[in-house]
This record gives C-alpha cells, sequence and structure tokens, in this order.
C-alpha cells in the first residue's frame, strides 16, 4: 500500500478534506466520519505530489457531494463559480463539478472505495470533459483515469474495481435481457469503469465523474 507523503492535517489546510458530516469546524476525523472519508484520506495523504498540487489549485472548482446513508432528501447549494468546458467551436457549458460518493460504498470493498475516489479525483486532476457526447471519447478519459490512478499505486484496486463493474454490467444484462427475450440487441460492456460499481453499475454520465 502506497506511503504517506503528507498529514490529514495539511489535506485539510489545503482545502481538499471534505465537511464533515457531523457539522461544524472540527478536525478531520475518518476513523468516525465513515468509510467514504477513510478513503478520500488515504487517497489524499498519498498521492504523488504533481497530481496533488493540480488537485489543490482546484480546491475551490469542485464540491464533494457525499450524502449520509441515512439521508432521505437533501437541498444541496451550488455556487455559480466553477468550470467551462469549451464542447465545440460555438458550444461552451459552465458547471459546478460535484464529486459524488454513494453512501452504499460505507458497506463496499475497501479496495473498491479506494478505487472509487482515487477515479473521480484523477477525472478532475485531467480536467476531463464531464459531458461527455462522444462515447469514444468517453471510453478513453475512463481509461486516462484508470491509468492515472494505477501510477500512484492503486493498480490492484483499479484491477477489483473493473472486474466488479464488469460482473454487475453482466448481472443487469441479464436482468435486460429478461425483458427483452427474442431480441437480437445486446448491452455492450465498458471497456473502463466510472459508474458507481456499488449501485448495479447503472451508466451514468458523471457530473463531477
Amino acid at each position: 500500500m502506497c506511503r504517506p507523503k503528507r498529514t490529514l492535517h495539511d489535506v485539510s489546510v489545503d482545502n481538499l478534506y471534505p465537511p464533515s458530516p457531523f457539522g461544524g469546524l472540527s478536525d478531520p476525523d475518518p476513523e468516525r466520519e465513515g468509510t467514504r472519508y477513510q478513503a478520500i484520506a488515504h487517497i489524499l495523504t498519498t498521492m504523488p505530489d504533481e497530481s496533488y498540487e493540480k488537485l489543490k489549485g482546484m480546491s475551490s472548482a469542485f464540491i464533494w457531494y457525499i450524502p449520509d446513508r441515512d439521508l432521505f432528501g437533501q437541498i444541496y447549494p451550488v455556487p455559480t463559480a466553477g468550470m467551462t468546458v469549451q464542447h465545440s467551436e460555438h458550444l461552451s457549458f459552465e458547471y459546478t463539478p460535484i464529486l459524488y460518493l454513494s453512501p452504499l460504498l460505507e458497506k463496499t470493498a475497501w479496495d473498491i472505495v479506494l478505487a472509487s475516489v482515487g477515479h473521480e479525483l484523477a477525472h478532475l486532476i485531467l480536467a476531463h470533459k464531464l459531458l461527455a457526447f462522444d462515447e469514444e471519447e468517453e471510453r478513453k478519459q475512463e481509461e486516462e483515469a484508470d491509468n492515472l490512478v494505477c501510477r500512484w499505486g492503486y493498480e490492484k484496486q483499479i484491477k477489483k474495481h473493473r472486474a466488479t463493474a464488469r460482473m454487475l454490467w453482466t448481472k443487469q444484462q441479464r436482468k435486460m435481457e429478461a425483458f427483452q427475450e427474442g431480441s437480437s440487441e445486446r448491452l455492450t460492456p465498458p471497456r473502463f469503469t466510472c459508474q458507481q460499481v456499488s449501485s448495479d453499475v447503472v451508466r451514468r454520465r458523471h457530473i463531477g465523474h
């Protein structure tokens, strides 16, 4: 496992650690805050300096969204300032990336949680287009994000993440086949995964993803 390159206090001072679910301005307490916070702390304290500095420069450009597993609903304030993506010569989008981590990750294998957190942060560091309209472009971005996390030292976790996604995708395909019996159409499994593998791999366009 990767060795720490900075303290959690450093991460907090750099405004990269998410707000505590318990509110207030207390120091980070991942053990109390839950599995997702523990994974965030692990990834951010072990991330190589080059990637960390890029992310540090974006600390005010994205928002963590880590809903409590017992929360039924919430109105979440999103600042207007954020990132602008040029989709084409005449079309651009301005948005604030929201990095969502599902409550289901609290009950997911540790390696999968680490891979999920690292993968989403990699998208930010690589300045990927979060509104990918081209499937090949989206697949390329998924590969780039996974490869970056592997270079951080989490290759084993990424491999498990991919394997789990493929397994869940197969499960989803079988469910679809039950409703489309006799159809020649088949879902094409993704080569790379940006889905929340702990939520039955419902294919989604990523926002902060």
